[in-house]
């Protein structure tokens, strides 16, 4: 464990010291919550269940940022640590893949909280909006936040260019936003992004925090948890098996 926890301590050292990724994992997606709720926080829009606007995507805005920490980070990490040989330090390392993943979930944990933290706490201060935080919802985001690392993990086997690893990550990002019902409900957008958004694991992580946190619609909630639990097991195992350290 100790291997793990001075793992953690070295990557959050990094995150900090970095003022790209504080800004992309902590502020940017407050500033998408403001920019969003200034368009269209006056407007009626279809499929809000009575709820206003603001209220409606506080949920989205948390996945985004499960999203942007959990499966941007994960790719350019496994990029940068390919291309500069760190894996292959690591493969001669006491570390095992194993713990070395459990540290990266525990390092992205910690950052998605704080991200998560600072939005719920714009979203109080600026629009009076005050979500139930119930257990169900801390375990959708602790599902999301293994599911997504999993997929970066996997996706960084085949962005292997440290260059080409941030806009691969943000293509990928931006593109699961928009068809996930993050920034509109799924009534409004047109049929085949409908049916798209059934693929996306964020559509059923925005679907369950919805369901937990504003509708208390636990059911629902408990249904959305139960895939986004799965696909985070088959991902994550799929990237700490198929991700080779004395390969690369």
């Amino acid at each position: 464990m100790s291997r793990v926890f001075n793992e953690v301590r070295y990557s959050l050292i990094s995150f900090f010291r970095n003022g790209n990724r504080v800004f992309w994992s902590l502020l940017f997606p407050v500033l998408f919550m403001i920019l969003f709720i200034t368009l269209f926080g006056g407007q009626h829009l279809t499929g809000l269940k009575g709820v206003s606007y603001a209220t409606f995507l506080l949920p989205g805005i948390i996945g985004v940022t499960i999203v942007s920490a959990s499966f941007g980070f994960t790719v350019t990490d496994c990029a940068k640590n390919r291309a500069r040989g760190i894996f292959r330090k690591l493969a001669t390392t006491p570390i095992s893949k194993i713990e070395w993943n459990a540290s990266l979930i525990l390092t992205r944990t910690i950052t998605t909280l704080l991200s998560v933290i600072i939005s719920l706490a714009v979203a109080l201060l600026l629009f009076k909006v005050s979500p139930h935080i119930n257990l169900l919802a801390a375990l959708l985001m602790l599902s999301g936040i293994v599911l997504f690392a999993g997929l970066g993990t996997l996706f960084a086997i085949f962005v292997r260019d440290e260059d080409a690893a941030l806009p691969a990550s943000n293509a990928v990002l931006f593109a699961l936003m928009f068809v996930s019902g993050t920034f509109m409900p799924l009534a409004t957008l047109p049929w085949y992004m409908r049916d798209i958004s059934k693929l996306s694991p964020l559509t059923y992580l925005n679907n369950g925090l919805q369901g937990a946190m504003i509708t208390n619609n636990f059911g629902d909630a408990s249904v959305n948890l139960l895939v986004v639990s799965v696909v985070a097991v088959v991902l994550f195992t799929l990237g700490v098996a198929l991700l080779r350290w004395k390969d690369d």
